[in-house]
Parts: C-alpha cells; sequence; structure tokens
C-alpha cells in the first residue's frame, strides 16, 4: 500500500489559534477503479462515486469529488490534512479529452467554438485535494464553509499514464469560536428602496408581518442619513453594504430585496478578465449579499484599495471575493410606482393562494435547441439546449414535462409555430419555465440542429421582451430560468426579458434569474458541468433537495456551485447571475411527504384503442388529502385526481393508441404540495387484437398446421400481428 500526506494549511484558511483546544473532523472517500474508454482520438474517464469534473481551459477533464463542511460562523479551520491510500497506474494509449470549450451564448454576435486542444509536460493535477473557505448563511444560520475539492486522478502525459487513488482521507483541524448575537431589534426581512416606492410597498411589509416574517422598510436616505445605525463607506453602495452587515448585527436579518432598477438603486460594477474577448464591466447585486470573509470582516469587493472593485486580472490585480451570500437578496428592478404595485399585487397573490399547492404548478415548460452548431465549429452532435432541458426534466421528476425543442418540431414547426407553442406552454400554467439557448437583453433565440442562422422559435427565430409583456396567464405564475446572455441586463434595458415577465400585470411569472452580462457556457455534454447552464441545474437541484424560497433556491445553488481556486468564467457567471424576484417568496411548504404509492393495480394487457381503469393507493402520516398523477409510460400523463383521503384508492383510466409495452407508475402529493416518491412499475403490454388480425391468425395457424412448410413463411407474420 502506498500512502501519501499532503496538509493544506493557509491557502485563505484561518491560522489563529485563540479559543479551547483545537478539535479535528474525518471523513473517507473511498473511489473505485476508473472506468477508461476510449473516444475518436481521447481518452475518457469516468468514477463512479465522483460528483463533478475540474474544468480548466485548455487542460484535460479531471473526475473530482468535491465535500462540503459546514461550521458555525466565528470557527477557525486551522488546517487541512489529505491522506491518500493505496495509488495505482493505468496505462492509457491516448490523451485524456480536453475540458470542453467555454463559449458566450450572445444572440447579437455568433460564437466559433475552437478545437479544444491541450500541451502538458508534467503532471496534471499537481495536488490530490485542494480547498478553500469562506462565509455564507446555510439553513438559515450564519455559517464557515470549508470546501474540499478531492481530484482521485493524477494524469502524465510523457509517459501516458494515470495514477489513481482507492481512497482518501480527509481530516480538519478547527477551533470553535461562538459568535454572540444580541439584537436590539429583530427584523428578518429588510426590503431597502428609495423614498418614492415607500408607499406602494406597505402592503407588502403588512402581508409578511402577517405571515411571521418580520420585515421593514428601510429608504436610501434613510441609509445614507444614518437613521439607524451611523452611515460607513466610501460610496453608496458601499454604505448600503455596511447598513446590512449592521441590519444582520443588530436585526438580525437573513433577507434583503432591492427594489428599484440601476436609476432608482445603486449596483456595483465589476472587473472580471475573461479573456481578451471579454473584458465587459457588467453589474453584481451579489456585492451585496457577500458580505464577509472567511474571517468574518467585512469584505469590501477592493482589497487592494484602488477603488476599482471585484477585480479578476485586470491590469494585474485580483481583489479578494468570497462569493458565499451571507443573505438571501434579489432585485425587484421597478422603474416607477405602478411597477412596484403590480409586482407586490402578484406576490401576495401568489402567497395567499399557495401558488406551489395548485395542480399547474407542477408544469414545467423547457425550451431549447441546438446551441452550438457544426457550421460553427461545434462537432459534438449535441443539441445542448435540449440536453440542459433534459438534465433539468431528470432533476424535477415530479412535473409535467412540456417540451418545447427543435427535434420534435415544436420550437420550429410552421403551422403551430414555436412561439404558439411557447405562448400556450406559459398560458395553460405552469410552476416553472427553463430557457436554453442564445440571448441579449431584449431578446432570447436559438439554432435548430446544426443549422447556419439563429431561426428559432418560429416564426420570427425571436422571443421578446415585447411578448412577454403581453402573455396573459394570469395568476398562474412561473419562476423563470433565462438560460442565455445579458438576459438580466436590467441597467442597459429597463425591460429586459428576466425583468419583463416579473413587471407583465396580466401574468408574466413571479420571479427570475438572468445574466447581467455576456454569459459563458461549455460545448456538447460539458453544458451542465459548470457555467450558467451548471448554475441552472443547481437551481433546479436546490429545489429539489428542499428549498422552500426563492432566496433559498438562489443561495442554495450558489454554496454548491462554489469551489477552489475557480477561474475566470466562473467568476463572471456567479457576479453575473441576478436573481429578480422576493427571497422570502414562497415556493414550497416543509410538510412530511405521502408514502409510497402501491404498485398500479389493473389489466397487464389488452387491445390499443380500448380503455382501461388502473388504481393506486398511498397515505400520509399527516392526514393530509391527496392528490395522484398516473404515468403511463407513453409520455402521457392523467393529470392530477383528488383531493382523495389518506388511504382511500385513487383511479384512472388510459386507452393507449400504439402497439407496445408500457410501464406505468404514480406519484402522490399531500395539500401542501409535497410529492412522494414514485411507485413501483408495472408493465402493460398493448398488441393488436383487432377482430381481423384474429382472424388472420387463425387461418394462418391453420396453413401452419396443414403443412410445416408454411411456418417459415408465416409465422413471422403471426408475430407481428
Amino acid at each position: 500500500m502506498v500512502v501519501g500526506i499532503l496538509v493544506l494549511s493557509g491557502l485563505g484558511a484561518v491560522v489563529s489559534s485563540t479559543g479551547d483546544k483545537p478539535e479535528s473532523e474525518k471523513t473517507s472517500i473511498a473511489f473505485s477503479r476508473p472506468i477508461v474508454k476510449e473516444e475518436n482520438e481521447y481518452t475518457t474517464l469516468e468514477i463512479k462515486e465522483t460528483n463533478g469534473f475540474l474544468m480548466e481551459q485548455n487542460k484535460p477533464m479531471i473526475p473530482s469529488y468535491t465535500h462540503t463542511f459546514t461550521y458555525p460562523a466565528g470557527t477557525e479551520i486551522l488546517d487541512v490534512k489529505c491522506t491518500t491510500k493505496n495509488i495505482q497506474e493505468i496505462q492509457i494509449s491516448k490523451q485524456l479529452k480536453p475540458t470542453p470549450d467555454a463559449i458566450p451564448v450572445s444572440a447579437l454576435a455568433k460564437s466559433v467554438v475552437k478545437e479544444s486542444t491541450y500541451t502538458l509536460t508534467e503532471i496534471y493535477p499537481e495536488v490530490w485535494c485542494r480547498y478553500d473557505v469562506g462565509s455564507g448563511i446555510v439553513d438559515n444560520e450564519r455559517s464557515i464553509i470549508l470546501k474540499v475539492q478531492v481530484l482521485p486522478i493524477k494524469y502524465d502525459p510523457i509517459e501516458s499514464y494515470i495514477e489513481w487513488v482507492d481512497e482518501i482521507e480527509i481530516e480538519v483541524k478547527y477551533e470553535l469560536n461562538p459568535i454572540t448575537t444580541n439584537y436590539i431589534d429583530e427584523y428578518e426581512f429588510i426590503i431597502l428602496t428609495q423614498s418614492s416606492f415607500k408607499s406602494a410597498l406597505l402592503p407588502l411589509e403588512s402581508h409578511k408581518n402577517s405571515r411571521d416574517i418580520s420585515t421593514k422598510i428601510v429608504t436610501l436616505d434613510e441609509i445614507y442619513g444614518g437613521t439607524f445605525f451611523t452611515a460607513e463607506g466610501r460610496d453608496d453602495q458601499e454604505k448600503i453594504k455596511y447598513f446590512i452587515k449592521n441590519a444582520i448585527e443588530s436585526w438580525g436579518t437573513t433577507d434583503v430585496l432591492i427594489v428599484g432598477g440601476i436609476e432608482e438603486f445603486p449596483a456595483r460594477e465589476t472587473h472580471i478578465n475573461v479573456n481578451n474577448d471579454d473584458r465587459e464591466i457588467f453589474f453584481s447585486d451579489l456585492y451585496y449579499a457577500d458580505v464577509y470573509d472567511e474571517e468574518m470582516n467585512f469584505l469590501t469587493w477592493d482589497t487592494n484599495e484602488n477603488s476599482i472593485f471585484a477585480e479578476y486580472k485586470w491590469e494585474g490585480e485580483t481583489d479578494d471575493v468570497d462569493f458565499y451570500p451571507d443573505i438571501k437578496f434579489g432585485r425587484i428592478a421597478c422603474k416607477d410606482s405602478q411597477q412596484v404595485t403590480i409586482i407586490v399585487d402578484k406576490i401576495i397573490n401568489y402567497e395567499n393562494s399557495k401558488a406551489y399547492t395548485k395542480n399547474w404548478f407542477n408544469n414545467i415548460v423547457v425550451i431549447g435547441g441546438d446551441t452550438f452548431t457544426s457550421p460553427y465549429g461545434d462537432d459534438s452532435g449535441v443539441d445542448e439546449g435540449e440536453y440542459v432541458n433534459q438534465a433539468v426534466l431528470d432533476i424535477m421528476d415530479g412535473f409535467i414535462p412540456d417540451k418545447i425543442w427543435d427535434s420534435n418540431n415544436r420550437l420550429s414547426g410552421l403551422l403551430t409555430t414555436g412561439l404558439d407553442n411557447i405562448k400556450s406552454g406559459i398560458e395553460n400554467g405552469c410552476g416553472f419555465l427553463d430557457f436554453s439557448g442564445h440571448g441579449a437583453p431584449w431578446v432570447w433565440t436559438t439554432f435548430p440542429h446544426d443549422g447556419e442562422r439563429q431561426t428559432l422559435p418560429t416564426p420570427t427565430g425571436r422571443y421578446t421582451n415585447e411578448i412577454i409583456s403581453n402573455l396573459n396567464n394570469g395568476d398562474m405564475l412561473p419562476i423563470v430560468m433565462n438560460g442565455g446572455c445579458s438576459l438580466g441586463k436590467y441597467e442597459s434595458d429597463d425591460n429586459c426579458n428576466a425583468w419583463a415577465f416579473l413587471s407583465n400585470p396580466n401574468g408574466g411569472g413571479i420571479a427570475s434569474f438572468g445574466a447581467t452580462g455576456l454569459g459563458w457556457v461549455y460545448t456538447g455534454t460539458g453544458v451542465t458541468e459548470g457555467l450558467v447552464e451548471g448554475l441552472i441545474v443547481d437551481i433546479f437541484t436546490a429545489y429539489d433537495n428542499g428549498a422552500i424560497t426563492f432566496g433559498e433556491m438562489y443561495t442554495d445553488a450558489m454554496n454548491d456551485y462554489i469551489y477552489p481556486d475557480m477561474g475566470p468564467h466562473d467568476y463572471k457567471t456567479l457576479m453575473e447571475w441576478q436573481p429578480f424576484g422576493d427571497p422570502t417568496l414562497a415556493v414550497a411548504e416543509d410538510s412530511t411527504p405521502p408514502e409510497k404509492p402501491s404498485r398500479p393495480d389493473g389489466p397487464a394487457s389488452g387491445s390499443i384503442k380500448e380503455t382501461y381503469e388502473y388504481t393506486s393507493t398511498s397515505t400520509d402520516i399527516d392526514g393530509d388529502e391527496l392528490y395522484y398523477l398516473f404515468d403511463w409510460g407513453d409520455g402521457t400523463y392523467s393529470g392530477w385526481i383528488g383531493p382523495k383521503d389518506s388511504g382511500q384508492a385513487a383511479s384512472a383510466s388510459k386507452k393507449w393508441s400504439s402497439q407496445g409495452s408500457y410501464n406505468i407508475r404514480v406519484l402522490a402529493k399531500d395539500e401542501h404540495g409535497v410529492q412522494s416518491v414514485w411507485s413501483d412499475p408495472m408493465s402493460v403490454s398493448m398488441p393488436k387484437t383487432r377482430a381481423n388480425d384474429i382472424l388472420i391468425v387463425r387461418l394462418l395457424q391453420k396453413l401452419i398446421e396443414i403443412s410445416s412448410v408454411f411456418e417459415s413463411l408465416f409465422q413471422p407474420m403471426i408475430n407481428q400481428l
């Protein structure tokens, strides 16, 4: 056995010791032998226990496992030790597959995909583990977050072999120094706005207080004038951020809503040098949420004190940025009091009606095509937009999908156009809406498979903010993911696509996400592994893992995404990803899920075009009323059936139109909208048994009985019938 020890001290950790005797925590991660595959000119590696990849531009893709340790705020991380056990070698004949190119997804410029290549002369990566420490909010508690990225593979490009380790033990030494709190008042939720919007926001303040969310409206004049806390900071943005810090420490604030567009409420400019093609200065509200560094000191985003904020290799300068949000936040980019009233009314109606319990909420609309195509150098053969959409559907397994894709002709149709299908999908009601493609502030678009022009959705090739503003879906309001460049760039267009969903008085959406600058994604199947589309996948995962507010969806996804030694594309992705909406917006409720429904009961075989009935039962430990959804295995669903008392059977009928075998399964949800797991499937066979077919079968069987000569001729025909 080969054992190696790597001690990681510093690297952003706190190394002072002022508390009691240090404590330690150990965890071991075991890895199975890598699965080595040769694909064209490259070797690919898979390890089933890993949960991601090390993806650095112009370097090979390396499977990775990221482990998160969480400690109370004030904890000092002293050191992290990784011990490797049983290092083994595997010879490979081809170079490891490169990390796919990161490409911008702009509707205004056609990005050319370059062939991913790299040249290595040394073992990569250099270490088995790397880590960083940050401060954030986890489960509504201020926390120190330690991320350890384990890299179980090392690649020697000169000798053409890999080393892999079958176990790594992580030991963390730390000291607990709890932060004591003594709040002078308690306001869980603060709404920050200019004075002219205050009266329009009073109904929202009252509504939140009635929901036992202690809420206070604070105006910019009160912040700058020191009404509640002494005003600190070199400019308006820093004064606002210091105010948020004081609210956290004096009021116990966990959620912050910013009200106003860029003219009404300032934002912080950032300076990320992604590459020679992207030195865009863009705005980031993450500045207001990233309050503390890993030592719980105020984080200025200007650690070199040159008054140029959030620098990454900007004229040779890089500022220390923690990235972990210390509050849950959102912005409603209202330009006048009328828009404030519109969104306030939508929030109140959404929560009072418990929209997340309605049957329409369990619909999800996904829209995508081929984000990068062969005429522009992408030879992956993957329709990235649809690939992302399917990854989202795999996470949101209890939602009824409406796939508006190029491949099924629903995004590219001519009689019923792509715009028609998007409109009907939204106006029929859905809880979530996912666009994956290209964008500009006022438009979303994408390519057909291997297309030369962005012609989708048909007929115009454009899904614009004007179309969004004319949606008429009433109170059936989705949470919207706007995958593409600049779709949340509210400072350049005060009705950008992401905001237009919220500002629509007759429908649109209740909350949304979008990039405030040029967005980047990976090509091919790497598209879900990081950057804009990877973060969208993380947001859906956060919901699936139990986030019950819009703010939790955002914060949990950010916490999950961040990893040690991130590069410029990640910096920009995290800083530009803008949540539009109320961070305290309820998108689910705490409730015990119903029990797994019974396996469906009904006929196991039958005839096509005949109707059959199936039943299933579940129980709920809380005695809640239940609703049932039957998945017929052919891409169709029963629709929600109920309410039914706990333990009362539900029935649904189905008529299959095509011959085949189908797996029926059933899902239950309670009156709070919380879903069970799917039932075990029931296999159903629907052969063709029409009367004419039966007569033909009997005739052919008689002929076979007369002479075996006919068997080889007629038996295949019988099998087909």
